[in-house]
């Protein structure tokens, strides 16, 4: 039976968790990011789990940033339409008015 203990823990930013374990029984080291359970990197090395999992989490960390920027550019987009639409129906309640204004002076 594999004997797995947690060596290191890295936090990111965005929620990003990287973890590096060392399976005694194997000798062997894995790097695994937290919620990615296929995203594992296994070793027999201690020093390349350790900088791997670094790199991990900063790819990660750039991921998230990345999926961040996304729904921001969206909402950001979802308001200026909204702004858009309030404005067109200014202009189209502008022009009524002065149709009405125009017809009541003609009349």
């Amino acid at each position: 039976m594999s004997k797995i203990r947690l060596l290191k823990t890295l936090k990111g930013m965005y929620g990003v968790v990287v973890k590096v374990y060392v399976d005694t029984e194997y000798g062997e080291y894995q790097v695994r990011i937290d919620g990615s359970p296929d995203a594992t990197y296994h070793t027999d090395g201690r020093n390349d789990a350790l900088n791997t999992a670094e790199v991990m989490r900063a790819d990660a960390e750039i991921n998230a940033r990345l999926a961040n920027a996304d729904m921001v550019d969206a909402q950001l987009a979802r308001m200026l339409d909204a702004e858009e639409s309030r404005s067109q129906a200014d202009d189209d309640e502008l022009r009524v008015s002065r149709m009405l204004d125009a017809a009541y002076i003609a009349h």
